[in-house]
C-alpha cells in the first residue's frame, strides 16, 4: 500500500512518478474524461472515495485518495496515491 505524502506535496511531480500524465485533475467524477486524475476526498455533502469506481469507468488514468478514514481498494487497477489532507493539498 502507497504511504500518504508529506505537507509539502507536489502534486505534478507525484502523477509523474506514478507514471500519470493527467491534462487536468477534477473531483466530480462526473466530469472526468479519459485519462483524468481523480482527486477522492471527503466532502460537505458526499465522500468522493465512494466515486473511485465511477471515475475509473469514466476513463480517469489515476487516483489521489484522502488517507484518513479509507482503505485503498485492490480491485482498482490504477496509479494511486494516499495524500493526508489531501484536499487543503490541491487547493482552489
Amino acid at each position: 500500500m502507497p504511504t500518504a505524502l508529506a505537507p509539502e506535496v507536489d502534486v505534478a511531480a507525484l502523477l509523474a512518478r506514478l507514471g500519470a500524465a493527467p491534462r487536468r485533475i477534477t473531483s466530480d467524477s462526473r466530469r472526468v474524461r479519459a485519462g483524468d486524475a481523480f482527486a477522492a476526498f471527503p466532502g460537505e455533502k458526499s465522500d468522493g472515495r465512494a466515486f473511485i469506481g465511477d471515475a475509473l469507468a469514466r476513463g480517469a488514468g489515476a487516483v489521489l485518495w484522502e488517507t484518513l478514514g479509507y482503505r485503498w481498494q485492490p480491485e482498482f487497477k490504477i496509479a494511486n496515491q494516499s495524500v493526508d489532507n489531501l484536499k487543503a493539498k490541491l487547493g482552489a
